[in-house]
């Protein structure tokens, strides 16, 4: 009788110790100005994916939070913003009173700190859609992560190529300086802090490659080491290795490419199943990073790998080997100065090609820049900066004629002005000079915003310029392609746009809504086709176009560990007349959908990614098929220092060929086991 009367009294008891456990945090203080000590009204505080504004009296109070560690940031235009991370147990109410010192708008390194990016991702919002970068950004506020032949995930945004996206990391630019693009599949989400989207022509306050948007990466810094070893199905294996000493902070990468996986014949190789060979290889990155008065960071990668090609005409014995070394310093104070430098050396060759004679094919190249910023106006509620950069990249090799480079200059004035309490506006005028180039160009950028409440209204208007990469000048690799040494650089002409964010509550939950529109005109656009003056080669060639569309995202979340969101994108870019075609490889069209769930130690997440119809050149006739795909995970926490992840990529088995002829691997499971060392 006394274990029958016990039983459920245990149980209960169980149940309340489980629901105490996952009690909702709350956290709440005031914000005030470190030299005057008067309170800061509209300042933006944000704690994981949840955001409010400070009042008159500067206080703030953000409710529902799950208990854990939590990455909280304050950030208003004319401070310093303020990041730190805490820990809150379950049920508690925190109360943080902060200081926010005065500071003009900072531009490190090119990264616009005091000017309100488009979304934030941050936090476990960020690792739970994806264990690397390009899987947690795909689908992401429209960005689209394009697979390139060589392996490379590169984003995209509002349609664009991959070399005309800007993506950061701690201030400094990771694009290739040969191919312009940036490869986001090699960094571990684990390791970054927060994620901060541009979309849009940025170029005037950017610079170059940022004329369809900028991504900013900024990694953690908090001291402590971290151990990861990942194993997965066609030959996936990742290592990683994260520790901080003091300021420094040490990575090191070990990643191997999917190979050998099975896909569909073309009829014109006979069609049924055949192996997809020669795709396989190995990245190796390393990277050190020390804050302070002096920021410097190092970082290098290494590669070797298979050129499998086309799937029509497959390559099995090419090869190719590269590598990268950077180094930046920057530094903070009334006067900016960041500098880099940059070595990247490639090879391709091939004993046995389908077509053609064999080949052995290698380049080189060299990087330095220079940019100096100095602060004009500090008054109140009105910033401005004046800045002067500058760079030059430097080319040999084999296929590169002697002495090829590119130097260019720029002169950037930025400011920002608060006319009132909720008003934000940001003038920007840039000026650029480059090597060969016609007349200098001029371009701008206007933007302003109004915040009530929970309601942010934006509207901005901007231009941009954008040299061609060398990739497109001096080929390093192809068949069946003719140089163009005569690219116009890509200009924005003009390109407008509106959007609104609302915050919102709604049955218990939390949730963003936000929704753009654009339209430009794009002069020069460099598109790959068929030119008749050269007996119809493939080559890239400049074109007009304009380019118009819409996003939508809206997301949700609640104090149970229950998250949700979803987004859309339409986006036309076509020739400038009545009735054009879309143009090659930009979708129309694109979906996205995920959700994640935290109880306790476990947390799990589902995300499907759709892609609309897309054309192998710009006829608008040789249609590729849509696709959706979806990826899965399930995370354990074994130990307060040891962490069990599953992962399945392409869960359906779609196998989508973003590129004609350059199927993906389909189905991927990867098992991940991470250390938090002492």
């Amino acid at each position: 009788m006394r274990l029958r009367w016990m039983a459920p009294f245990a149980l209960g008891l169980l149940g309340s110790a489980a629901a105490a456990a996952q009690a909702p945090v709350v956290i709440a203080g005031r914000v005030l100005d470190a030299t005057s000590r008067e309170p800061l009204e509209q300042v933006e505080v944000r704690v994981e994916s949840r955001q409010t504004l400070t009042g008159r009296d500067g206080s703030f109070r953000v409710e529902g939070l799950a208990p854990g560690r939590l990455d909280l940031c304050l950030r208003r235009i004319g401070y310093a913003p303020k990041c730190e991370t805490v820990d809150a147990l379950p049920g508690t109410e925190l109360r943080l009173d902060r200081e926010l010192q005065p500071r003009a708008i900072l531009l490190d390194s090119l990264t616009v700190t005091a000017s309100r990016g488009t979304a934030e991702l941050s936090g476990s919002d960020l690792e739970r859609r994806g264990r690397t970068l390009a899987r947690a950004l795909d689908g992401w506020e429209a960005v689209q992560l394009r697979p390139g032949p060589d392996g490379a995930e590169s984003p995209t945004i509002r349609g664009s190529a991959a070399d005309e996206v800007l993506v950061l990391l701690d201030g400094f630019p990771v694009n290739d300086p040969y191919s312009g693009r940036a490869d986001l599949g090699g960094f571990s989400t684990s390791g970054i802090r927060r994620v901060t989207l541009w979309s849009g022509v940025e170029g005037a306050r950017f610079g170059y490659r940022a004329i369809a948007g900028v991504i900013a990466v900024e990694t953690r810094t908090d001291p402590g080491s971290e151990l990861s070893a990942e194993a997965g199905t066609h030959g996936v294996y990742v290592g990683r290795f994260r520790t901080g000493v003091g300021a420094t902070v040490f990575t090191a990468d070990l990643r191997t490419l999917a190979d050998r996986y099975r896909y569909i014949q073309p009829p014109v190789r006979g069609g049924g199943t055949a192996e997809r060979g020669n795709a396989g290889g190995t990245v190796w990155s390393v990277s050190a990073r020390r804050s302070g008065v002096l920021d410097l960071q190092l970082r290098g990668t290494a590669s070797t790998r298979g050129l499998p090609g086309p799937v029509t005409n497959p390559t099995p014995a090419a090869r190719a080997s590269d590598w990268t070394l950077f180094a930046g310093l920057r530094s903070t104070g009334p006067w900016r100065v960041s500098a880099g430098a940059e070595l990247i050396s490639s090879q391709f060759e091939d004993p046995q090609p389908p077509i053609g004679r064999a080949y052995s094919s290698d380049s080189r190249g060299a990087s330095g820049s220079l940019r100096v910023e100095h602060a004009l106006v500090e008054a109140r509620g009105l910033t401005a900066n004046a800045a002067v950069e500058t760079r030059y990249d430097r080319f040999s090799g084999s296929a590169i004629p002697d002495g090829a480079g590119q130097g260019r200059v720029g002169m950037l004035l930025d400011a920002g002005w608060e006319p009132a309490s909720h008003w934000l506006v940001t003038p920007t005028l840039r000026l650029d000079w480059w090597s060969g180039g016609p007349a200098p160009q001029v371009t701008g950028r206007l933007a302003t915003s109004h915040t009530m409440r929970r309601t942010t209204l934006n509207a901005a208007l901007g231009s941009g310029v954008s040299l061609p990469p060398p990739a497109n000048l001096f080929f390093r690799e192809g068949n069946g392609v003719i140089l163009n040494p005569d690219l116009r650089p890509e200009r924005v002409r003009w390109e407008a746009e509106v959007g609104v964010r609302q915050s919102f509550g709604l049955v218990g939950l939390d949730g963003d809504f936000s929704l753009r529109g654009y339209w430009g005109r794009v002069d020069d656009l460099i598109l790959w086709g068929q030119s008749p003056a050269a007996h119809f080669a493939w080559m890239p060639l400049n074109f007009d176009v304009i380019r118009r569309g819409g996003e939508a995202s809206v997301s949700f979340r609640s104090s149970r560990g229950l998250s949700l969101g979803a987004g859309s994108s339409f986006s036309r870019i076509t020739r400038p007349w009545a009735g054009a075609a879309q143009l090659a490889y930009r979708p129309v069209v694109s979906l996205s959908a995920n959700g994640g769930w935290v109880r306790g130690r476990v947390a799990a997440d589902l995300r499907w990614h759709y892609l609309g119809t897309r054309f192998r050149d710009n006829s608008g006739i040789n249609e590729l098929p849509a696709f959706g795909v979806v990826a899965a995970g399930v995370q354990l926490e074994l130990h307060s220092a040891l962490r069990f992840r599953l992962d399945a990529e392409d869960l359906t088995n779609r196998q989508p060929s973003f590129i004609s002829g350059y199927p993906a691997p389909g189905r991927i499971l990867t098992a991940t086991l991470t250390w938090q060392l002492p």
